[in-house]
């Protein structure tokens, strides 16, 4: 199952619904299995736009980062995610690619080019980057969301520092891409 501890830890402090769809994690599924599992995924995301059709949605998917960085669960939910947007003829659905901070801290360090650009390449589709302001709070907030998932933690533990203090930095650096200056900055990619 999709960790459904360090789901719901990391989103504890938030105000969100949290749904179990029961998938088997990369390690516990045999890989005949995707196929149907990413599936299975996009009726879920089709279903949940379904339930919420006369609203405005905005919908969010992880980003990819290349196959030596991006985990294999990533991959499926966010191809499952793409195959969504393609087909959507609802212009009240918003679908925006996030970058996963471990991830795209690896894309960066491995100068692998600019991360929209590298999107627009892979999914064929004009991605707008946009910047979100994180004020000390909201930042504080998303690092101890990452200090719920201990696998990540042990995962990325060969930066050599403390997840959060790298997350925190990593954060702030961002906002020197953008003027004004402001705490902390996410970039999430809409189209």
């Amino acid at each position: 199952m999709l960790g459904q501890k360090k789901i719901k830890n990391a989103l504890i402090s938030f105000n969100v619904i949290i749904k179990n769809y029961d998938y088997s994690d990369f390690q516990y599924r045999n890989k005949n299995q995707d196929e149907e599992i990413k599936n299975g995924i996009i009726k879920d995301i089709e279903s949940l736009i379904t339930i919420y059709k006369d609203r405005e949605l905005f919908l969010y998917g992880p980003g990819t980062f290349g196959e030596k960085i991006t985990h294999p669960d990533h991959k499926m939910v966010h191809d499952a995610f793409m195959s969504v947007e393609r087909t959507n003829k609802n212009s009240n659905i918003h679908f925006f690619v996030y970058e996963d901070f471990p991830y795209i801290r690896q894309f960066t360090m491995a100068n692998l080019g600019d991360f929209n650009n590298f999107l627009n390449k892979q999914e064929n589709i004009i991605f707008e980057q946009k910047v979100i302001e994180l004020n000390k709070w909201e930042l504080e907030e998303k690092i101890s969301s990452i200090y719920a998932y201990k696998s990540q933690i042990k995962a990325f533990l060969s930066f050599g520092d403390d997840l959060g203090i790298i997350a925190e930095k990593f954060s702030q650096s961002r906002c020197k891409m953008f003027l004004p200056l402001t705490y902390a900055c996410e970039i999430i990619h809409g189209f």
